[in-house]
């Protein structure tokens, strides 16, 4: 499979020609990526893991800034020992050159270009390389996860507020397939500081009327206030505490240079559900978002006659709102192997998420293809009703 270009994590590479040896490494100076770069072709995208003979292989390798030579050649040793060890790679390439982060860039696409097959990093030199010759495993930039200049404790705040917005709006969908009634207010979520609404609005209010207009879900702020001008009065009915008040608040153009003189308040809005049940879902301490179109579906199954599987192993993920609409996530592949690990069948898998699923499917697990909680339903009906030839399936594009 080919996946070796999504390996990178930008360091600084240093080029250098490294022996190894049971005793050590030694290192001499290499001229330049592209004429270091031995032309190597890659395992076809149709084979599988260590299905085929040991291949020629070239690695970029990047030396992240600051790390001493001695260190460096100790784990390009370590990457060439991995590679050769899988028993995939009869030949492992490394090539370096010192540079600043713009001629590594442009180190990397020279690279590329000269037939690499892939860049790594050296601190987890073997965990990238397993990862990239193993089908079972994603290599992702750290930033991906973990965005730069944001601490972990920000990054487990967010997942823990998505967690609890999901939920909500996978109870909301849910009671909209039932047909259960379920009353929808718009609140304050946060306002930001330095724009009016910070002075007149608290995280909490609800939204009644603006202008005199009932307010019933967030696009209907968003739309009066759209055709305000800068300067305009805003005359907001709220709720605070259970006690009806009033706040008028001054339009202003919007700081964002994307939307220059859009007329903005400076508050963040949510829908809020008032449920005629009480539900609450258990998932210990897991957060994100990506398991609304599951919660909606159990929540669906618990409150309906019958299996809605028909006795099926079917597994799934995506993110969903209060309509229904299912979104993409993140480490779809890492997804599909769980779940063909714990015994699935069939994997609902977002729309968005098919393309990527579907290059690296696992034997045995039917990818049904899902854009709303209505497509997931009626795939569950076809496959009690033993329909399977009907199902949606995720295509490679």
């Amino acid at each position: 499979m080919k996946r070796s270009r999504l390996l990178a994590t930008l360091g600084v590479i240093a080029l250098v020609s490294v022996a190894c040896s049971s005793s050590g490494a030694t290192a001499s100076p290499a001229s330049s990526p592209a004429a270091s770069a031995p032309a190597a072709s890659a395992p076809a995208a149709s084979e599988p893991a260590g299905s085929q003979a040991a291949k020629t292989w070239t690695i970029g390798y990047s030396n992240g800034g600051g790390v001493g030579n001695g260190f460096r050649e100790e784990q390009v040793c370590t990457a060439k020992a991995e590679a050769l060890a899988s028993g995939q790679v009869s030949k492992l390439t490394t090539i370096h050159r010192n540079t600043d982060a713009a001629g590594q860039l442009q180190d990397i696409r020279d690279l590329i270009a000269a037939g690499v097959h892939g860049t790594t990093v050296p601190v987890a030199a073997a965990t990238a390389l397993r990862g990239w010759l193993d089908p079972d495993v994603a290599i992702v930039p750290e930033e991906a996860i973990f965005p730069k200049n944001v601490s972990t404790q920000k990054v487990e705040q967010e997942n823990t507020e998505e967690m609890a917005t999901s939920q909500e709006a996978a109870t909301a969908a849910a009671m909209r397939e039932l047909h259960r009634p379920t009353i929808t207010t718009v609140v304050v979520d946060s306002v930001q500081q330095g724009l009016p609404a910070a002075a007149k609005l608290r995280p909490g209010d609800q939204i009644v009327a603006i202008d005199g207009t009932k307010i019933k879900q967030v696009p209907d702020v968003s739309a009066i206030i759209s055709a305000k001008k800068p300067g305009d009065t805003v005359k907001f009915a709220i709720k605070r505490g259970g006690k009806d008040a009033e706040a008028d608040v001054t339009t202003v153009a919007s700081p964002d240079k994307t939307t220059p003189g859009k007329p903005v308040v400076g508050v963040v809005l949510r829908e809020k559900f008032q449920f005629p049940i009480q539900v609450k879902i258990s998932v210990g301490d897991v957060g994100g978002p990506s398991a609304g179109l599951m919660f909606s579906l159990g929540l669906y199954d618990k409150l309906t006659p019958g299996s809605l599987t028909g006795g099926k192993f079917v597994a799934g993920t995506g993110t969903i709102d209060d309509d229904g609409k299912v979104g993409p996530i993140g480490g779809i592949q890492m997804k599909t192997v769980g779940a063909h690990n714990k015994g699935a069948q069939y994997f609902l898998t977002p729309a968005d998420n098919c393309s990527a699923a579907a290059k690296d499917t696992p034997g045995g697990l039917t990818l049904i293809k899902v854009k709303t909680m209505d497509d997931a339903l009626g795939a569950l009906k076809d496959l009690r009703e033993g329909k399977t030839s009907d199902l949606p399936k995720c295509t490679v594009k």
